[in-house]
């Protein structure tokens, strides 16, 4: 993900088009943005009257709780050779949630677990 460019750079640009007219590609050039950035920053002043960058848009809620994740615990250490598979399907058994393999994995790395896989035995 492409990072925001600074504000003082947006400024810039912004009073560039205002000062000297220069067209977006001009802009893009000067500044070494894309004139995709400068259409943006360019719109922002105008539809908002700031160019400062919008806040992140969040993201997808999270399915755990902090009850969840203390079950979470328990269950791996009541059995810490579990799957993830099976660990999803306790914490469904148990907590009526149901996650996937990587939700569960994400969970595992956030409370500091690590997984090592199975090594078949011949």
């Amino acid at each position: 993900m492409p990072t925001p460019i600074s504000v003082d750079l947006r400024i810039r640009i912004v009073e560039a088009r205002v000062q000297d007219g220069q067209t977006y590609e001009q802009l893009a050039e000067r500044f070494h943005v894309g004139r995709a950035t400068v259409d943006r920053v360019l719109r922002l002043q105008r539809e908002t009257g700031s160019v400062e960058p919008k806040p992140h848009g969040g993201g997808v809620e999270r399915r755990i709780t902090a009850r969840e994740q203390d079950l979470i615990v328990e269950l791996v250490r009541a059995r810490p050779d579990a799957t993830l598979a099976e660990l999803c399907f306790a914490l469904q058994v148990r907590a009526g949630v149901q996650v996937s393999r990587s939700t569960m994995c994400r969970e595992l790395q956030e409370l500091g677990f690590t997984r090592k896989k199975k090594a078949l035995q011949g």
